[in-house]
């Protein structure tokens, strides 16, 4: 939904389905495990440009949501994280 209403988006620009691509790309490789991640810190301090909060106040609340960031990543899954990192092996 993120893409559709933020104009910083283009309109070609959307989330990816994995699941989809493992499908697609089962023949070509070899798939590693999935690891979600990104939260709260992920969102207010990397994603600080995109919901345009000004630099001072990044730099005030940073320290605090990265020690929430962390505690939260054992909580992290496919519904409740911002990206995924996956590792493919080419066959």
């Amino acid at each position: 939904m993120w893409y559709r209403v933020d104009p910083l988006f283009l309109s070609n620009e959307a989330s990816l389905d994995f699941k989809r691509l493992k499908r697609t790309f089962a023949d070509r490789f070899t798939f590693g495990p999935d690891h979600y991640l990104g939260s709260i810190g992920y969102l207010l301090i990397f994603n600080s440009l995109v919901l345009r909060v000004p630099l001072w106040l990044k730099r005030a609340y940073a320290p605090a949501f990265m020690r929430v960031e962390r505690a939260l990543s054992a909580l992290h899954g496919k519904r409740t994280s911002c990206f995924m990192v996956s590792q493919w092996r080419k066959r």
